[in-house]
């Protein structure tokens, strides 16, 4: 057996099959996770945050959002503010929503870190006045 991998390394397809092999090890390592998860959350796992923009605000009052480590946030990003472009950031991260006028739509997700931490959102048009924080506690068990 050790005899014929050797021979089949030697070929053309087994080598391309060894790199083959090592460019998907190396892919799911880049990931940080096994080949058996999935990339995808599942939806009943998923919670899902409402943020309104309007009066300058991020649902009336930017509040302090506590996220558990680990889990998966979509937030729904509505504009209500007329006459103003507004965007939502979370900063050190690359979560971003597109530029939203006045009745636009829009929803990110952010797959929560494991490490307690502290997080700013801001709309970047306006960081002053609008932004929040998120806050990443780990919860007792109840």
């Amino acid at each position: 057996m050790v005899e014929r991998i050797k021979k089949e390394l030697k070929t053309l397809r087994g080598q391309a099959a060894l790199f083959v092999g090592f460019v998907l090890i190396a892919f799911f390592i880049w990931l940080g996770m096994s080949p058996q998860t999935s990339a995808k959350p599942i939806e009943r796992d998923i919670r899902t945050i409402h943020l309104e923009m309007k009066d300058m605000s991020f649902a009336s009052d930017n509040p302090t959002i506590e996220l558990s480590p680990g889990e998966v946030v979509r937030f729904l990003l509505t504009n209500l503010d007329e006459g103003m472009k507004h965007e939502f950031h979370i900063q050190g991260t690359n979560i971003r929503s597109r530029v939203l006028t006045y009745g636009q739509k829009d929803s990110v997700f952010f797959r929560v870190p494991i490490h307690e931490r502290e997080y700013i959102y801001v709309c970047s048009f306006h960081a002053l006045i609008m932004q929040g924080k998120l806050q990443v506690k780990n919860k007792p068990i109840q």
